[in-house]
């Protein structure tokens, strides 16, 4: 979700609905926000990206890596985080392990190589998984023995051997790395969780989910005629860590929707809909009592049918500018019959929709079924709604034709006319 907040202190809310290749996305300006605004990218840890480029009012990101944390059989704060703007590696959190000295991240399990700094870039947009690296230390002195290999003996000697000009001595005694028993999983646990990975319904979840469950599952598949423990047990939580991250394709981060509400699926249909319908009044909430404008449901249904251009940028009202976010669902909207201004020259784009209204509008986008001209102006668009179905499920009691429309009925009537 994509938070801008402009130089009067006011807010916009949008969603990046995809990420180009490098690992940027672009999105354009609403009208009052220019280029000195400040924007935020949230996600799951309010990490944000940074603003790289303007072109008009379009704006162009680099959005963070994502970075996932093993703690390589020791401790950390957190298992993911996230890049610092253009990707910066940034301040990452240490981690503690029994008789081990942390050395840093690095991007293999084995600690080869150099660990990662904090001005060290990574490749934008992207999913990384970083793993702690660690030394041995001597079980006396807590720290790590110095140029040689645990347990290695002096340079120079055999074990046991005095050093030349002293008295005969016993060895120095160096600890055994202090290294955490290898886990109680076995081979069957190991099989069981890559037979749950074999099953898993791939077109149910995102790509990138699905993809770090592959990789997982190929360094599994190794494990298992490994004959190492250490290998089978470390196979084994990996495993299970990628299937619990899996993430499901038509997820909503809002929650204030709750399966069990009677537009939870209409919210799932708009948020996830190509082009999106609407997204959330915040980057967790929906607002689904909220009322609804005429700018806002016009364009709500121009988008549910594709975002067709209008045929003419002849615009008679004095209220509706380029600039908006309505205003070619408003000429669209016009050009279709579908509604009209509330006089010649004004459309109200900020007047509230009631029930009457939105369901004229969708009455008239089918093309006017079955109308008979008798009645209140809404009569025939009421009764073709009630006939269909429409409103079936959106209501308790009676139905109150001229009652404001909330967001949820907005999205419902809308799905239930896509259906």
């Amino acid at each position: 979700s994509v938070i801008i907040e402009n130089k009067n202190g006011d807010l916009w809310y949008g969603r990046i609905a995809e990420t180009n290749v490098d690992g940027t996305a672009a999105f354009r300006l609403p009208s009052g926000y220019s280029d000195d605004c400040k924007i935020w990218v949230f996600n799951e840890t309010n990490r944000g990206a940074e603003k790289t480029d303007f072109c008009s009012n379009v704006v162009q990101l680099t959005l963070p890596a994502h970075i996932i944390l093993d703690a390589n059989d020791g401790d950390c704060e957190v298992g993911d985080t996230y890049a610092e703007s253009y990707s910066r590696a940034g301040a990452l959190p240490a981690a503690e392990r029994a008789g081990c000295e942390f050395t840093g991240w690095y991007d293999n399990d084995g600690g080869e190589g150099e660990a990662l700094k904090e001005d060290d870039r990574l490749a934008p947009g992207t999913e990384i998984i970083l793993y702690a690296g660690w030394k041995p230390v001597d079980a006396e002195s807590g720290t790590p023995a110095a140029g040689t290999e645990p347990g290695t003996p002096a340079a120079g000697t055999e074990p046991g051997t005095p050093v030349a000009g002293t008295e005969p001595q016993a060895p120095p005694v160096t600890a055994e790395p202090a290294v955490p028993p290898a886990g109680t999983a076995d081979i069957t646990e190991l099989e069981d969780a890559i037979e749950k990975a074999e099953k898993i319904d791939e077109e149910k979840y995102t790509e990138a989910s699905i993809a770090i469950l592959e990789t997982v599952l190929d360094s599994a598949r190794d494990a298992l005629g490994s004959n190492d423990q250490n290998a089978v047990d470390k196979a084994v939580k990996a495993l299970n860590a990628a299937l619990g991250a899996l993430v499901e394709k038509n997820a909503i981060p809002f929650t204030d929707v709750a399966k069990e509400d009677y537009f939870y699926d209409a919210v799932v249909w708009a948020f996830n809909a190509e082009p999106q319908i609407t997204d959330g009044t915040s980057a967790t909430t929906f607002s689904p009592a909220k009322t609804c404008t005429r700018g806002q449901v016009v364009t709500f249904l121009w988008r549910s049918q594709g975002c067709p251009e209008p045929s003419s940028d002849v615009n008679p009202f004095v209220d509706v500018s380029e600039s908006d976010y309505f205003y070619k669902p408003v000429l669209w909207a016009v050009e279709q019959g579908i509604t009209d201004g509330t006089d010649a020259t004004h459309f109200s784009p900020k007047t509230t929709c009631r029930n009457s209204h939105i369901l004229t509008f969708i009455y008239r986008a089918v093309g006017e079924p079955n109308k008979t001209g008798e009645g209140s102006w809404y009569s025939d668009a009421y009764n073709w709604a009630n006939f269909t179905g429409l409103l079936k499920g959106s209501y308790s009691g009676s139905y109150d034709i001229n009652a404001d429309c909330p967001r949820a009925n907005v999205v419902y009537y809308l799905h239930q006319m896509d259906k």
